[in-house]
């Protein structure tokens, strides 16, 4: 898909579309590559700075293949989605931008240490070997500085002591004075000197100084080594890539990896962050796309985002191995992290590998006022807690055609729309909050009031269930709840009350997921009793208006959201409805292809 994405915009600049008005090329493999150049195919820029500075609303930056270590920083917007500014990689070619600088000067030292002596200058502003990770809902942590060390492309572990470093492969420690950063790292039998030894230097990849720029898309790029903070909400959120409160953002088709803490942040400022009861009006600022972008190995979150978010789509990623050394945590560990989200979709992504020792985090946790948000034909397991989590909200939260495997599925608020999903040895939890938490006018950032959550006005409709608690925790007598027609097998529990048309069957499935380095097949039975019952077709209207917001289940665009497509964007027939995320199931083995998305693997 990136391929085919990619040269289609080659061809707008080739032709000369109005859309794109000039295109900058940046290569810094051209042995005449200078920052004084044109920028033209034979008199590239250097730097992807330097094409930064230069372009203006409808330009390309052209980046030739090769290491760009540098910060780049976003001086100005595009004018319309017609008229952006794009950051694009070469077609075909590897761009890696790092925050990181390669270092061969290491002195070797007794048995496997090796120690680096820099001057602070060569920091600048930002030494992150003197910042340590800090912020609100921090649970746990030894310390951890911002810095890191990486040999051919690993991320050592630090220590406190200089002592557990020469006892440990892979690890290092640091210190800092008024003039010199220090820093013994244990290679092993390795020569940094002669390998790829790189260390932390920049705080983010491409992130604006500037609040509010419009209309830039990042195409194509493999982004590493960011070393921005802890991103709780009540602070200024960075990541390695983000738009810094913009507007209309693309960032897609990149390779995210190795963030100290946020890969993809679409978050909170200095001037807009936790509990702000004056956002600005929802059309000046969020609407970005995230989409088909790979993020790895991130000490935080896949992306975050509080408040920035609103009317955006997050589409497409693969988001894995989130928070996996362990070394510190807390409440803001998650794939996808989200506080506020208006009228927004996440859709289509694929999050596994989420790791905490404290502090319950979510593949995707959405968190404190979220309203109209869908998410709809995602995969998420493997997570250490909740593959789902949705803390004190008002709804109407849409949550259809997933597939959630293990762990337990937390539900924290009011106006949860639960259609069409699968959940696997998966148990769901309710928990009580005495917590004020706002709801807004629809399709508005105008705060519309507060309440407690009540744990009212959920749907249960037309899911499978395979194993694990069912809805037997699912409060008994709540107002405006209705759970029915749902499947159940293997030992998982109908409702004690409601679920007087749903269907119960002991017959083993024999359900297996099995993964590969980045993708991901299921297979389990059905029996025929599944398809002898009849699930009714879900539309805004059965569902109902919900009484704390007064919403019906709506687009972002303000239409009645009916539930016509599965999994696989496969229509639901309203002559033949059938439970789970796939309407194309049958008696007896089903296999799917959940990710790369392909129905029927070969």
């Amino acid at each position: 898909m990136r391929v085919f994405i990619v040269f289609a915009y080659v061809g707008f600049i080739m032709f000369g579309s109005a859309a794109y008005c000039r295109t900058i090329v940046v290569d810094n493999q051209a042995s005449n590559a200078s920052d004084e150049n044109k920028g033209s195919k034979y008199l590239p820029l250097k730097t992807i700075q330097a094409g930064a500075n230069r372009a203006v609303a409808g330009d390309t930056i052209l980046v030739k293949g090769g290491i760009y270590r540098e910060e780049v920083l976003p001086p100005r917007s595009g004018t319309s989605g017609e008229k952006p500014i794009m950051y694009l990689a070469a077609p075909g070619e590897d761009v890696s931008i790092r925050a990181s600088e390669q270092i061969t000067t290491w002195v070797k030292q007794e048995g496997h240490v090796w120690m680096l002596e820099l001057d602070n200058s060569f920091f600048g502003d930002f030494n992150p070997y003197r910042r340590k990770v800090s912020g609100s809902w921090l649970y746990y942590s030894n310390n951890d500085h911002l810095g890191d060390v990486y040999l051919n492309g690993g991320a050592f572990y630090e220590k406190q002591t200089l002592q557990e470093v020469q006892t440990t492969t892979n690890t290092w420690h640091t210190t800092v004075d008024e003039e010199t950063t220090t820093i013994w790292a244990n290679f092993g039998s390795s020569n940094p000197n002669k390998e790829l030894a790189e260390i932390h230097v920049r705080e983010c990849v491409i992130f604006p100084e500037l609040e509010g720029l419009k209309y830039i898309i990042i195409d194509g790029f493999d982004i590493r080594h960011s070393a921005s903070n802890w991103a709780p909400p009540d602070a200024f959120q960075k990541g390695a890539v983000g738009p810094n409160f913009g507007y209309g953002w693309i960032i897609q088709n990149c390779t995210i990896t190795d963030a100290k803490n946020v890969g993809i942040c679409i978050g909170a400022t200095e001037d807009h962050h936790w509990d702000d009861r004056k956002l600005p009006d929802i059309n000046t600022f969020g609407h970005h796309i995230v989409r088909n972008n790979t993020i790895r190995r991130c000490g935080q979150a896949g992306i975050v985002g509080a408040y920035g978010c609103v009317r955006s789509i997050i589409e497409g990623n693969f988001i894995e191995d989130i928070a996996y050394r362990k070394q510190y945590g807390g409440a803001e560990i998650g794939g996808i992290k989200l506080h506020f989200p208006i009228d927004v979709i996440i859709r289509n992504n694929h999050i596994r590998g989420i790791r905490t020792k404290q502090g319950g985090p979510g593949g995707i946790w959405l968190d404190w006022g979220s309203q109209n948000v869908q998410v709809t034909g995602n995969i998420i397991y493997d997570c250490d807690a909740h593959p789902l989590k949705l803390e004190v909200n008002h709804g109407p939260i849409i949550v259809d055609n997933n597939i959630f495997i293990g762990s337990a599925i937390m539900c924290w608020g009011d106006g949860t729309i639960f259609i069409h999903n699968l959940f696997s040895n998966t148990f769901v939890t309710y928990r009580k909050d005495d917590r004020k938490v706002p709801w807004y006018k629809t399709h508005s950032s105008v705060e519309a009031g507060r309440s407690r959550i009540h744990h009212r006005d959920d749907r249960w409709i037309n899911n499978l269930f395979i194993g694990g608690g069912g809805l037997n925790t699912v409060p008994v007598e709540r107002p405006g709840y209705v759970i029915d027609h749902n499947v159940y097998l293997e030992g998982a529990f109908r409702h004690m009350k409601q679920d007087t048309a749903s269907m119960v069957q002991q017959a083993p499935s024999d359900i297996r997921l099995e993964t590969e380095e980045n993708g991901a097949t299921l297979s389990f039975n059905l029996d025929k009793s599944i398809f002898d019952s009849t699930y009714p077709k879900i539309t805004a209207e059965l569902i109902g208006e919900l009484p704390v917001t007064k919403m019906l289940i709506q687009t972002p665009a303000g239409e009645p959201l009916d539930i016509t497509t599965d999994y696989f964007g496969n229509p639901i027939k309203a002559s033949r409805v059938l439970p789970g995320p796939f309407q194309n199931i049958s008696i007896g083995t089903n296999t799917f292809r959940l990710w790369p998305k392909n129905e029927h693997p070969d």
